[in-house]
């Protein structure tokens, strides 16, 4: 506590919330928090560690098996009953008192799932709290076991990388699903909301706004030279002058205004440099 706690940023973003100084002036230092949580030891701390009321970042839910579960009967077979309800001194001379108990066969596979809900931005100061947990659940499966009995070589656990690495990929492949979804949705409420702002626009508007969104292949050309500049014969004054500068500047886009041009395209570029002057 005395030599990591002061310089732990999420140990003080902590204490700030669940114990803030309330009383303190601007002038004074801030708290220490290896202070506060020396001054939480022993019996003087009782009444401070009884007013820290939190609920966790981390939601660890029940454990259940997945697939098939095979059960067996397991055995206790305590020999000093009498001495342990203390009714009798330890001797040889008791009857063993077999208990049978239900137990899950070795191989049994489990699903744990933890999720992490941020609260007041401290998760941001956890970090990549996912390989956190990930490095507890090895420690446990090699050393410590999971659940009652662990003792006598009760919950050993061993990780199904397999099953992981399926489950990553059925996350990533839902999540890549859920981004598409989001996209072409956004597309068709983009699309829609072109459609009415378009629809809206004089004729002169409508066309110079498409051929600034046109684009710059095949489709976008055709566009061009079918719909738009045609209708350069039918305009005259500005409105002829301002659908020619955008045609200009689609054909300087595509590269298809200056330099080697087939004969048609010289014609059109001639067009335009001509309604310019």
């Amino acid at each position: 506590v005395e030599d990591k706690a002061d310089n732990d940023e999420l140990l003080r973003a902590w204490l700030d919330i669940i114990c803030p100084d309330k009383n303190r002036k601007e002038d004074e230092p801030e708290r220490r928090p290896s202070k506060i949580l020396l001054s939480w030891i022993g019996e003087n701390g009782k009444n401070a560690r009884k007013e820290i009321h939190w609920k966790g970042i981390l939601r660890f839910w029940d454990a259940f098996p997945s697939g098939d579960v095979n059960l067996d009967v397991d055995i206790m077979n305590p020999h000093h009953r009498g001495y342990y309800d203390g009714n009798n001194s330890p001797h040889d001379s008791e009857q063993p008192v077999p208990i049978f108990f239900l137990v899950m066969k070795p191989g049994a596979q489990f699903n744990f799932f933890i999720e992490a809900e941020d609260r007041l931005g401290l998760l941001d100061l956890v970090g990549d709290w996912k390989s956190l947990i990930s490095e507890a659940f090895n420690h446990a499966f090699d050393w410590l076991g999971f659940g009652a009995k662990t003792a006598v070589g009760y919950g050993a656990f061993t990780r199904d990388t397999e099953a992981e690495r399926r489950i990553e990929e059925e996350r990533w492949a839902e999540q890549a699903r859920r981004e598409a979804e989001e996209k072409k949705r956004r597309e068709e409420e983009e699309k829609k909301r072109l459609e009415e702002e378009l629809a809206s626009m004089p004729e002169i508007d409508r066309l110079i706004r498409r051929i600034e969104m046109a684009a710059l292949d095949d489709t976008g050309q055709q566009f061009v030279n079918t719909e738009c500049f045609s209708k350069l014969d039918e305009l005259e004054g500005e409105d002829m002058k301002r659908l020619a500068e955008a045609i200009m500047g689609f054909y300087q886009r595509i590269g298809k205004w200056e330099g080697k041009l087939s004969k048609k395209q010289k014609q059109k570029v001639q067009t335009i440099k001509e309604i310019l002057k």
